[in-house]
């Protein structure tokens, strides 16, 4: 295999990587993992082209560029990057998103008046859920195995990070702790490694209440997870059941709008989402 050709695969991979750091806000699953991705091109300058399709037609515009302008802001991260281009297909604000998440602009200076809260309280409110629903999980993990409420309750981070934990139960502990970065708590290892979500210490006495506050958080986020996965899998091609509905290749339009791929410089090489996209994400280090 020529220079060039290694060097395309590599760049690939990490893009791939950059990417599955960036999560559906509403469902807390990465973008990868949901099939969002449909592809990526990379010049050999440098420049990458992201083309990318979500649930619905009607997606909510707030989510949507907040999850365009994350995933530039990922790749952006990657040292060798020029410029990049993100190309949103099949929504009712395409134009807008690609435009502006390309061009690294704000929410507000493409929706203007249209926008009625910036993105940072659209994303604090849902790192907050992610938190919620993340502790959940580890802490269910860690009560099934033993660990008790009173020992839960006092665990410092130390003590947490040093659990002797299988696959699972160590994915449920670095789920949680990513998320409580995200949320700038402190670090420290001596600080608690539990506590609500304002940074309030755990009552050992009111932990099964709390561990109920935070089932309503899981449980509310899932049945709109399910009508979510629902809307993918007919929008990717999926069989509904009973319903007689076969989508072949691209879904209908919603509109008459054609949305052709773009005409790439020459040198550009194209790469279509692995087949086995979530055992892709996993090696590339994704969660």
């Amino acid at each position: 295999m020529e220079r060039t050709e290694i060097d395309h695969e590599s760049r690939h991979q990490e893009i791939w990587r950059a990417l599955s750091t960036v999560c559906d806000p509403e469902l807390d699953e990465a973008v990868t993992e949901l099939g969002f991705i449909q592809e990526v091109s990379i010049g050999p300058d440098g420049d990458v082209w992201v083309r990318f399709r979500l649930l619905t037609f009607w997606c909510s515009a707030n989510f949507t560029y907040l999850m365009a302008s994350d995933m530039r802001d990922a790749i952006a991260r990657l040292a060798w990057t020029r410029e990049i281009s993100m190309q949103l297909i099949d929504h009712f604000v395409s134009a807008e998103v690609s435009s502006g998440s390309s061009s690294g602009k704000s929410f507000r200076e493409i929706f203007r008046l249209k926008a009625k809260e910036d993105l940072e309280g659209i994303r604090s409110t849902f790192r907050r859920k992610s938190f919620q629903r993340r502790q959940e999980a580890l802490l269910r993990h860690l009560l099934g195995r033993g660990e008790t409420i009173p020992d839960l309750s006092s665990m410092c981070l130390a003590e947490l990070n040093q659990l002797n934990l299988d696959n699972g139960g160590g994915a449920f502990r670095t789920r949680y702790i990513q998320a409580r970065t995200a949320l700038g708590f402190c670090p420290h290892s001596s600080v608690p490694a539990f506590h609500d979500v304002q940074g309030r210490a755990l009552d050992p006495g009111e932990f099964a209440n709390y561990l109920q506050q935070l089932r309503r958080v899981r449980l509310n986020t899932e049945v709109d997870a399910e009508i979510c996965r629902g809307l993918l899998a007919v929008r990717s091609g999926a069989k509904q059941e009973g319903a007689l509905v076969q989508i072949k290749g691209a879904i209908a339009r919603e509109t008459a709008a054609a949305f052709e791929p773009p005409e790439y410089p020459v040198g550009v090489r194209s790469f279509k989402p692995p087949e086995a996209c979530a055992a892709t994400n996993r090696e590339c280090g994704g969660l």
